[in-house]
């Protein structure tokens, strides 16, 4: 029997090759397509899990009350963690610095040295962290090889890199010397496997933690007031470990260490290692992560596709009932029986989903390689060696064989036999099947237009990111690290790069207006209640700090020489400290990290992080110890890249001839402003492209349903065309119905669209406005996807020979 079913399957497939065609398309795009964004969703919810720690490992961080709002920082005190180690002598403790940014050389015979640059993975670290953190090592001792000055470890590809050597001598690397930052002598007394790229810790270099002192001005081994965010403290707590109690105890913990009544304005928390990779609040040091959010709204995606998919196939399949109802007809007359009809229905839609999966797996690994540019990370599927793959993708086979075809099935099954035979049905089947059919239709626009909206939106509100004026010029600056801050060093290159046409401006500051290094700290000022907060951004420039970035000047002057008792102000801090009238701050005195500090001038409202926050408080200061990045503005005006290329080459060249030492690097400041949106863009992309094919998809089931109509009016279409009805009069048949199908589904698209839009944009400080223009924009995409997909079939219809539908009636 099951070899009849199959040569019944296979005729049929042959038979019916444009309809098996549509149907292992649409099937084959869904299940691809819920493949990628299951591999994109295990992917990112394995970040370092492979720690065997994983649920016991925390990161103290911090929440302060401040003036506007709750401030959030990843970073603490450096005497944190010896203060944790010595009060809970049951925890494990270890402090971390990271420094993104590092240059290590090795010392060749003749005395000179080949140096090395990385733009990630130096972490000052105690030995701790290789009992807290799974770092496979190779070679050393993990218990002790930090416990020295003077200690580095290093990972596989930084020991082969580094000293040329493969995987048969790496062992030739212990004892090895290096130099950190021209300035240290380091020994290698350990080797370790790579990072795993899944992974908020990616270290590939690990320096004694003390050797923080000489080389981070930030470092203050003893002060409780001073941190970075690059500082982060780890525990790793006993099982079953009572947390929240452990974070009431932090309270009295902060009133020991910070004074008595720190503890109103703030507090230490907490943060499992299974949040750090999600986290809105915290940052890491991947400086990369994704919010629940947006992982949900994959997975809601991927269910949207699945089900488009599987109405498609549903509304294709029933769309050949006439054609086939001979076919059951005569089973049935045979003997046959309906549940034997049932089965032999289920096997094809069963065979057909998986020759479907087929076409989705060659699909997916297309598409991986397309979304490669978004999501910043390579993925392909191996489903020899990822038993989860491959068993998420059987049960979609199964799931989605079943339920898209036991309608079709149970349906056809039960015609009856006489008026198959005639090819006739009774108005019960007939309109049984249209009203089912309506509702899948209804519920495949309803899943198109919520996608249309929310891309529209998303693209809408990057729009508005991207030309929403930020208070400051973004375009033709690049940026580069100082290594040092020699007066006559910086000087000098000054001088030099400005001989050139075409630099306009160069300027030495700590970071950019929106830049990725920031210093805070409160100030103090008799408008200020006693126990109230206001942190301010400190920002660093030179005389040319304004003019370089197009900073407005309000009211005063820009402090052209080193003076840390002089200072500008942004309007906002202006205003919180009670002056409206920007000249009237002038000569005001305020307290902070510097002492006294007195208003020479009041800068214009600029964006100091994205657009998720509003301005912040600022204030401006000309001190030369804190410049640490250098900008320089390059004319581009109506040139191309080969005419700007030589300019680049040209500030590297000046830039290497003062600091000989190290390693030149630059990149573009308005690509890192761009970059402060990277999910959002990310998000964007995802819902164009899913939603491109989701409208695909939903075509190929709007198609089924035409030819279900087309199929079951053959006659009336016939006897129109005989009585003189035109090519329009039959479009109109098909079009009438389709317009209603989306007017409905837009009333239940419209309001959870907007629901959930709005909500995602109350994520922003700055956002558009849900106007009624957007979703009219996508109710007409919908029209217009709908009357062109009725008016392919209908046309077809219309033209078909009248005799060829009447001859034998």
């Amino acid at each position: 029997m099951f070899k009849n079913y199959l040569k019944t399957i296979y005729r049929n497939i042959k038979r019916e090759k444009l309809f098996t065609m549509l149907n292992l398309s649409g099937l084959g795009l869904g299940l691809g397509c819920v493949l990628v964004i299951f591999k994109i969703i295990t992917y990112e919810i394995s970040f370092d899990k492979h720690h065997s720690n994983y649920d016991n490992i925390y990161r103290i961080v911090r929440e302060s009350k401040i003036s506007s709002g709750i401030s959030y920082n990843e970073g603490v005190p450096h005497p944190v963690g010896e203060a944790l180690r010595a009060d809970y002598p049951d925890l494990k403790v270890v402090r971390t610095h990271y420094e993104p940014y590092h240059q290590l050389a090795i010392k060749r015979e003749d005395g000179e040295y080949d140096r090395y640059q990385d733009d990630e993975g130096l972490v000052f670290a105690e030995s701790s962290v290789f009992q807290i953190f799974d770092f496979e090592f190779i070679e050393g001792n993990p218990n002790n090889c930090l416990d020295e000055p003077n200690s580095i470890v290093l990972s596989r590809s930084q020991a082969k890199k580094l000293f040329s050597l493969n995987d048969a001598n790496l062992n030739e690397a212990m004892g090895r010397q290096i130099l950190f930052a021209n300035e240290l002598d380091l020994t290698v007394k350990g080797l370790v496997e790579d990072y795993k790229v899944t992974t908020n810790m990616p270290f590939n270099v690990f320096v004694h933690y003390e050797h923080l002192d000489g080389i981070n001005p930030y470092y203050r081994k003893g002060n409780w007031g001073s941190n970075s965010s690059a500082t982060n403290c780890y525990v790793l707590v006993p099982d079953n470990y009572d947390v929240d109690n452990f974070e009431e105890l932090l309270v009295g913990f902060v009133e020991k260490y910070h004074g008595e009544g720190a503890s109103i304005d703030g507090k230490y928390l907490m943060q499992p290692l299974s949040d750090i990779h999600f986290s809105e609040k915290f940052d890491n040091y991947n400086e990369k992560s994704i919010s629940m959010e947006f992982i949900k709204a994959l997975g809601v995606i991927g269910i949207f596709l699945i089900i488009t998919a599987a109405i498609n196939f549903i509304n294709l399949t029933t769309a050949q009932s006439i054609k086939r109802a001979k076919e059951i007809g005569i089973r049935k007359t045979l003997g046959g029986k309906s549940y034997q009809l049932a089965i032999q229905f289920l096997s094809e839609t069963l065979i057909i989903t998986l020759i479907s999966s087929f076409i989705g797996l060659i699909f997916a690994e297309v598409l991986l390689i397309y979304l490669e540019d978004i999501l910043g990370y390579k993925l392909w599927i191996n489903l020899f060696e990822e038993p989860n793959t491959l068993l998420f993708l059987v049960i979609n086979i199964l799931i989605i064989g079943l339920l898209a075809g036991i309608y079709p099935a149970l349906s056809m099954s039960k015609l009856n036999p006489i008026a198959a035979l005639r090819t006739k049905f009774n108005v019960k089947d007939g309109s049984g099947f249209l009203s089912f059919r309506r509702v899948l239709v209804i519920v495949q626009f309803i899943i198109t237009q919520v996608l249309i909206i929310g891309t529209i939106v998303v693209q809408t509100q990057m729009d508005f990111f991207l030309n929403k004026d930020l208070g400051f010029t973004k375009d033709n600056i690049i940026l580069t690290d100082l290594p040092n801050k020699n007066e006559e060093d910086l000087k000098r290159l000054k001088t030099n790069l400005l001989s050139n046409p075409n630099v306009k401006q160069v300027s030495f500051t700590l970071s950019a207006p929106m830049g990725t290094s920031n210093s805070n700290s409160h100030i103090s000022h008799h408008s200020i209640p006693e126990g109230e907060n206001v942190r301010v951004n400190f920002k660093f420039g030179d005389k040319d700090f304004l003019d370089m970035y197009g900073l407005k000047l309000v009211v005063g002057e820009w402090v052209e020489k080193t003076d840390t008792s002089r200072i500008l102000v942004n309007r906002k801090l202006a205003e919180a400290l009670g002056y409206s009238n920007p000249e009237d701050v002038i000569g005001e005195k305020i307290g902070g990290w510097y002492r006294d500090m007195q208003v020479v001038g009041v800068v214009e409202n600029f964006h100091t992080h994205s657009l998720h926050q509003d301005f912040a408080y600022c204030i401006f200061m000309n001190n030369p110890r804190m410049f640490y990045e250098m900008a320089v503005k390059i004319n581009s005006a109506g040139k191309g890249v080969d005419e700007v290329d030589p300019t680049l080459a040209f500030v590297q060249k000046e830039w290497e001839k003062v600091f000989n030492k190290d390693i030149y690097d630059f990149y573009f400041f308005d690509k890192q402003v761009a970059d402060w949106y990277e999910e959002e863009k990310n998000m964007g992309s995802m819902f164009k492209l899913f939603s491109i094919i989701a409208i695909f998809i939903g075509c190929l089931g709007l198609y089924g349903l035409i030819s279900y109509i087309a199929n079951k009016k053959t006659k009336e279409i016939g006897v129109r065309k005989v009585l003189g009805a035109s090519t329009f009069n039959v479009l109109q048949i098909f079009s009438k119905e389709m317009v209603i199908l989306v007017f409905i589904s837009f009333i239940v698209a419209g309001p959870v669209s907007y629901i959930v839009m709005n909500d995602w944009l109350d994520n922003f400080a700055y956002k558009i406005e849900l106007s009624y223009l957007i979703f009219a924009i996508a109710l007409l995409i919908s029209f217009g996807i709908a009357i062109c997909t009725a008016g392919y079939k209908a046309i077809m219809a219309a033209r078909a020979n009248p005799v060829l539908s009447l001859k034998d009636e």
